[in-house]
């Protein structure tokens, strides 16, 4: 008991560069991170932390709300459109079903997403609905992902150009997307988790994050 309540207040009252530099506290992270991913987290995410089911990778180093334990731990502690008072809280209209655009212009957009993180789908048969696409993605979507689709960070809006994707990215995937909407769930662990098992936590899945090149 000793023993835990010491590293656990190390924990608590050091910083995350200064935990990281610590060898042996991090071997602690390590072990008891992996027990609390696998009992809250795994569910959603997968063991390994590689998501499916249209949950996030979280072993590709690709972050909605940016990347670093900071971010992570944040996330944790106030969910994603939770009933926490600090939600983070990202949505993406669904700008067919809500006729925003008509259906072509879905397929037109769709079509140059798709070329954004797959260029080889850029032909000269479907060139013109690409630049179609581009036209719309600038008038729609750039306002959340950016005018280079790189996204934003401080809205959840993902980066369409480096072949991550939550919910697919075949064209059909992006079509309904676009179509339909995307409205991701993470609930706030704040209530069941205490501050140094959030922090434990951010520091293992910023660790998942990095082990793929």
């Amino acid at each position: 008991m000793d023993a835990r309540a010491s590293w656990v207040s190390k924990i608590d009252s050091m910083s995350y560069d200064q935990i990281r530099a610590d060898e042996q506290l991090m071997a602690t992270v390590r072990t008891t991170g992996n027990q609390l991913f696998g009992d809250n987290c795994a569910a959603c995410h997968g063991s390994d932390g590689k998501g499916g089911n249209n949950y996030p990778n979280l072993a590709d180093d690709d972050w909605l709300w940016g990347s670093g334990p900071e971010k992570i731990q944040q996330t944790l502690t106030v969910g994603i459109n939770s009933r926490h008072a600090d939600t983070r809280v990202a949505q993406m209209p669904a700008f067919g079903k809500d006729e925003m655009l008509d259906r072509q212009q879905v397929r037109d957009v769709a079509a140059y997403v798709m070329a954004l993180s797959d260029p080889s789908t850029s032909t000269a048969e479907n060139i013109d609905q690409v630049d179609k696409g581009r036209e719309v993605f600038l008038t729609t979507c750039a306002a959340c992902h950016g005018e280079n689709a790189k996204g934003n960070p401080d809205m959840g809006a993902p980066n369409l150009t480096d072949g991550q994707w939550v919910y697919g990215g075949g064209l059909q995937n992006i079509i309904d997307s676009i179509h339909g909407g995307r409205q991701g769930h993470m609930p706030t662990w704040d209530e069941r988790l205490s501050p140094s098992e959030i922090k434990i936590l951010a520091l293992y899945v910023n660790a998942l994050g990095q082990q793929e090149p």
